[in-house]
């Protein structure tokens, strides 16, 4: 089930409808933040067992969408969004000098992994060659 960050953070309503036909009302409260890639379960309410006469229970897989970039307007809507949010881990530099500052990338596995092996990317391939006679 997908699901945005608000409705993570501060909780939904949404309705499912069973394989029976049966409509059913998932109340998830505020103040219960679901993460990303997590499961929960609705006990009772899957398929019927025939030997042990109960039902099973429903998984829900929740993917949480994160808002697009530069979702926040101003520089107070960043700060009031801070304020409310716990905060930051601390981290200690005891000399700045010592490290070098890098920017990150997004990083797209599919493609890094796509040119492995490549000559025209990778140089020449690595071993024997034949040699002219």
């Amino acid at each position: 089930m997908e699901i945005n960050l608000t409705e993570s953070l501060c909780g939904f309503q949404r309705t499912i409808t069973l394989l029976d036909g049966h409509n059913i009302l998932i109340n998830h409260p505020r103040g219960k933040p679901i993460v990303p890639d997590s499961y929960r379960c609705l006990k009772g309410y899957g398929m019927p067992n025939r030997h042990t006469h109960t039902n099973g229970d429903v998984i829900i897989h929740f993917n949480v969408k994160f808002p697009e970039e530069n979702f926040i307007q101003t520089e107070n809507q960043l700060k009031q969004l801070e304020e409310i949010l716990p905060p930051r881990m601390g981290m200690k530099l005891e000399s700045a000098e010592h490290y070098e500052e890098v920017k990150m990338m997004d990083y797209d596995s599919f493609e890094e992994n796509s040119h492995h092996g490549d000559p025209d990317v990778d140089g020449e391939p690595a071993g024997v060659q034949c040699t002219t006679q």
